[in-house]
Formats: C-alpha cells, structure tokens, sequence
C-alpha cells in the first residue's frame, strides 16, 4: 500500500505540475488584459490632453490674428489720412507785336511739376516733395 501512495503522491504531483502553467497562463492573460486596459486609458487621457492644448492653440492663434487685424486697421486708418498732392504749371507768353505770336496764338512752355505727399501716425508727421523744372528735378522737402 505504501507503493500504491507513493504512486497516487506523484500522479498528484505530476497533475499538479501540468495545471500550474495552465494557472500560470491564465494569471498572465488576465495581467496582459489589465494592462492593456490602462495603456487605452492612458492613450484616451493623452488624447484629451492633445486636444485641448490643440484648442488652446487655435485660441491663440485667433487671439492674435484678431490683435493683428485691430494693429493693421489702425495703420489703415492713419492711412486714410494721408494726403497727396501735385501741382502742374505751364507758362504762356503773347507778343501783340510779334508776327509769329499773333498767327500762333503765342508760346506755351512747360514751368514745373510738384508731387507730394502729407500725413502721420499716432505722434509722427510726414511730409515729403519732389519737384520737375525743365531740366533739373530735386527734392524739395522730406
């Protein structure tokens, strides 16, 4: 009988042994399952926060196109309140005694042209002018 025990201990153990990798297999399953769950928890929780820093972003960035746009409009403005202006001169003589101004109707000659330009930004001014004379230009003021 001692035999017939010593062969049932070892049949127990050899079951034993071919169930603990069973066991072993189905803890791991089950660890590999829990850890799988908290890596897509984790990547829903990294997604959330890619979001939102992606809406803060674009927050931003519509912050400052519309601090932009107010900047630009103001320039605009000033702008708006610039002045140019020209003056355009000839010069005409008669001779009543002249044969040739009285079957031409006299001479016609070009004076000078002015070009300018008046405004300002916040504090500053400008003023600019550029003058055309028969046959010499300058600027006159800047």
């Amino acid at each position: 009988m001692k035999q017939r025990s010593f062969k049932a201990i070892g049949l127990t153990t050899t079951l034993f042994t071919l169930a603990t990798p069973a066991l072993a297999q189905q803890t791991s399953n089950t660890d590999v399952q829990r850890q799988l769950q908290e890596l897509r928890a984790r990547i829903q929780q990294l997604q959330s926060q890619l979001d939102e820093q992606q809406s803060q972003a674009s927050a931003n960035e519509s912050e400052q196109t519309r601090q932009l746009a107010e900047e630009n409009s103001q320039i605009l403005e000033a702008m708006k309140r610039t002045e140019i202006n020209g003056q355009l001169e000839f010069g005409a003589t008669f001779n009543d005694w002249s044969e040739r101004d009285k079957d031409t109707g006299g001479d016609l000659d070009f004076g000078k042209f002015n070009l300018g330009v008046d405004g300002g930004y916040d504090q500053y001014k400008y003023s600019l002018q550029y003058r055309f004379y028969n046959g010499y230009r300058f600027l006159h003021h800047g």
